[in-house]
């Protein structure tokens, strides 16, 4: 079930508005537009497609600069591997293989990590599949907490899938 601007979105903000003042001059402004798979913006010289993510959200998109070759992928992919936020793994991994696959990406931009090509999609399928199937998974020393613990977190969402 996906989250709704009338219902969900103002309640969140409700919360927010309850712990910080800075909030207050936030205004709520439905989307005009909607999509489930895929948007096409043309901005002139420049197009942008916008692609529904199984992601790190129930909204996830990720925007593609098709002319450019580049892909944002925001934290649907992360390096050294992604953070899962809810348990649709299988789904993603679909989703990023379709992305793997196609030869009009040259780079990739995670949120977090080195922007490359379309190797990261690769390494994070790898990740995923890994987990998956209870293999084992190398987790460097010199990671930040936020991975180590980030990892323990994946463990456990795949196992409850």
């Amino acid at each position: 079930m996906f989250c709704t601007f009338s219902s969900d979105v103002p309640e969140k903000l409700k919360q927010k508005l309850g712990e910080s003042s800075k909030w207050n001059e936030v205004k709520l402004i439905p989307p005009t537009i909607t999509f489930s798979e895929k948007y096409f913006l043309d901005l002139g010289n420049l197009t942008l497609n916008l692609h529904y993510f199984s992601g790190h959200t129930k909204d996830s998109i990720v925007p593609f600069l098709p002319d450019q070759g580049i892909l944002l992928m925001g934290d649907t992919v992360e390096t050294p591997f992604p953070v899962l936020s809810n348990k649709k793994v299988i789904p993603r991994i679909e989703d990023l293989k379709k992305w793997e696959k196609d030869y009009s990406v040259n780079i990739v931009v995670p949120s977090h990590g080195d922007i490359g090509g379309r190797e990261i999609i690769k390494q994070n399928i790898n990740y995923l599949e890994s987990l998956l199937n209870n293999s084992d998974i190398e987790i460097h020393d010199m990671l930040t907490d936020f991975y180590k613990i980030g990892h323990q977190d994946n463990l456990r969402v795949c196992r409850d899938d």
